[in-house]
């Protein structure tokens, strides 16, 4: 599985620059963060870093481009691997909101970067969220034509599961001191108490 060292690894200045942006960010936020600073978390002179990165934005955006790429290769291989509809929900789950604990690791700045993103360098943070949605929208769907899953024994549609399991996985990524571990060992049990009613009786 892509791992944060496999986008983030050390075998480059870039990547130096890149891990130290990241590490600097999640501690004390974009704005707190100087250029100056993250020359010296990485180890490489200000001329250096500037020979790979025009400035803070040009790091955020490549930050962030490589957040979204450990979690689009974490999403194909959840949807790659042959287990069980339940097994999959959580892989795909996790690959998205598990890999946001682990990259950001739940910082009292992410309102911020978030808003940075949004506002200030205009990243597109929003359209991967959406295809997550759909993604797991198809998962069910999915599971529901092979008989692993049967949404009318709770009269819902799949985008309505998907919903209340977004909504739920969400509220244990964002509870309190929730770390990458602590979701990751929850997240079974919430996805298996949502699906628990429409798990036939000879799958279950």
């Amino acid at each position: 599985m892509a791992t944060i060292a496999s986008v983030t690894a050390s075998g480059s200045k870039a990547d130096q620059i890149i891990a130290a942006t990241r590490s600097l960010f999640v501690r004390y936020g974009y704005r707190r963060t100087s250029v100056d600073d993250i020359a010296r978390e990485a180890g490489v002179a200000k001329a250096t870093l500037y020979l790979h990165f025009s400035g803070k934005e040009e790091m955020f955006r490549e930050m962030i481009r490589r957040f979204q790429l450990l979690q689009e290769e974490r999403c194909a291989a959840a949807e790659a691997i042959e287990t069980s509809v339940e097994n999959k929900i959580v892989a795909l789950i996790d690959a998205v909101y598990g890999t946001t604990i682990e990259w950001f690791e739940n910082t009292a700045h992410i309102e911020e970067l978030k808003s940075v993103a949004l506002h200030e360098i205009s990243v597109p943070v929003d359209e991967p969220v959406q295809a997550f949605r759909r993604r797991l929208t198809r998962m069910i769907k999915a599971a529901e034509e092979r008989g692993e899953l049967r949404l009318s024994a709770v009269g819902s549609s799949a985008q309505d599961v998907a919903q209340v399991l977004l909504f739920a996985a969400y509220g244990a990524k964002h509870a309190a001191h929730a770390t990458h571990a602590s979701f990751h060992a929850a997240l079974p049990g919430i996805v298996r108490l949502i699906l628990v009613g429409m798990i036939p009786a000879d799958i279950a």
